[in-house]
Order: C-alpha cells, then structure tokens, then sequence
C-alpha cells in the first residue's frame, strides 16, 4: 500500500502537520493546511483541530469523513470561547494582540466549516471503506473529546494520540491512557501520526510507554505540590510549579494540559476544583 505525506506549517505550529494520501483506496488522512487537489476522493478526519480539518475549505467535491462528535463540535462555532475558557482557568490576562490572534484562529475553523459546505458530510459509519472493513475505527479521546485513530491494511492513523518528536497535549489523561492501550492492543506493523515521521511497531511502543509512565509521575508531582503547600494552589501557581511558565496564550497548551491532569485527580476522588474563580483553585480532598 502506497502512502504519500503532506506536511503544513503555519502558526502557531511548531512542528509541521501531517497528512496522509493512502493511493490505493483513493483516501487522505486528515485535512492538513495545504491539501492537494487530487490524488483522493475520500477524506478521513481523526479530529476537530484546526489544523487537521483546516483544509477543508480548500476541498471542492470531496467525500469528508468524521466522527459525530467532530461534525458537532465544528458546528457548534464556539471556537474562541473554548479559547477563553482554558484561558480563564489559568487566570491569563490577555494583550490585545492576543485577543487578536485568537480571532484570527476562530477564522480558521469558520472557513473550514464553510468549507464543508462544498463537500459531501458523512460520519464514520455511514462512510463505504468502514463499511467494507478496509478502515478500521478505534475511538481514542484523551488529546480531545472526538479523537479517532484509523487502521488501514497494516498501518495506523493515530493523528495526535501518540506523537514521536513530542509529548501531545491532553484534557483527559484516563482516556488517553486508555487510547493507548486501545492502540497497542489492535494488529499494526506501522504508525502515522499526526505530526513527525512514521514509527515501527518496537519504537512506537516505546514512545507510548514513556507517555503512560510521564504522566504518572507528573500527577503525583501535581498532588505533591498541592500537600507542601497548605492542600491548595491556583491553577497559575500550579502551572508555574510544573512547567515553569506563566499563564498566558504562548503556555495554552501548557494550561490545557495541566487541566486535564486536573479532571483526572477529580474523576479520582483526591483534589475539588473551584471553576468559579479565575484562576481556578485546586484542593487536596
């Protein structure tokens, strides 16, 4: 099976997004920033981020593919209050020029939404290689609430489930960990993910075996640093303790990240958090 990549860069990416052409089934793995126009007929979408659906808008006639919960997500347009409401969890105050930036992402989603318009919509079950069996479907939520991997013959689509050159973001570190298993316990020889170079099998395992241990070790850091300080830090003074930064746009990813380690303690019983408060307070129970 013959697979091309597509890379795109733009910001605030640091690292170019992957997209894939599988040639025999007339298929592309996500809609990077600067798809091609032909070469696939069928698009499969792994989740709603801007930038694996932002080359929608550029598609004209295609048959776009993805789960009911990316469509919903993409419809609901609440692109920069989600946004905010990582922001506000942090206790960020923003510039201007943030506030400007985060406009001009909302822009990005809007357009790939318009962009649906101009391509035939189907969800998953309802797209004829599922149907046939030739793409497989595991639900992978953790880096988001939609997320899907694909399997393809022998290879994987984990998008940014398990990424090699970096540790992916997360708002739910139970279902990611689960993801992961879920990966690893399904017949694949090759992994393409949605940022870096494809991995084998040996160093795909590896890479999600430091995950699973990392983030161990990290929440208990996190529960660490709430009983040496009295049971309760806000979210800024957390985010300061663990990743060395400060709230703000530049760390989003930082603050989304550290709320779903968050939601993980509370889903466990051992921390409360107080959401009404910018930053949010974080307990010992």
């Amino acid at each position: 099976m013959r697979v091309t990549v597509i890379k795109g860069l733009e910001l605030p990416l640091n690292e170019p997004v992957n997209s894939y052409v599988i040639h025999d089934l007339q298929i592309m793995v996500d809609a990077g920033i600067d798809p091609p126009d032909d070469g696939y007929e069928y698009v499969y979408i792994t989740h709603w981020h801007w930038d694996h659906v932002m080359g929608i808008s550029k598609m004209r006639g295609k048959t776009i593919c993805m789960g009911p919960t990316t469509y919903d997500v993409l419809s609901n347009k609440k692109f920069a209050e989600r946004f905010y409401t990582v922001l506000r969890a942090g206790g960020a105050r923003l510039s201007e020029g943030e506030r400007a930036f985060i406009s001009e992402m909302e822009s990005r989603y809007k357009k790939a939404l318009e962009g649906l318009k101009h391509n035939n919509v189907y969800v998953l079950d309802e797209c004829p290689h599922v149907e046939t069996g030739e793409v497989k479907v595991l639900e992978c939520p953790g880096h988001s609430i939609d997320h899907v991997c694909y399997i393809i013959g022998d290879y994987i689509f984990t998008g940014d489930t398990i990424l090699p050159s970096k540790r992916t973001t997360i708002i739910d570190f139970r279902a990611h960990r689960e993801s992961v298993v879920r990966v690893l316990a399904r017949d694949w020889h090759m992994m393409y993910p949605g940022h870096g170079d494809p991995l084998n099998r040996y160093a795909a395992e590896e890479v999600a075996e430091a995950y699973v241990v990392g983030r161990c070790s990290r929440a208990y850091r996190i529960l660490r640093e709430l009983a040496h300080s009295g049971g309760e830090l806000g979210l800024d003074q957390l985010l300061k303790a663990i990743y060395g930064v400060e709230p703000s746009l530049a760390s989003f990813v930082a603050v989304r990240t550290l709320i779903g380690y968050i939601k993980e303690l509370e889903d466990e019983g051992v921390v409360s958090v107080d959401r009404s408060v910018s930053p949010w307070k974080v307990r010992l129970l």
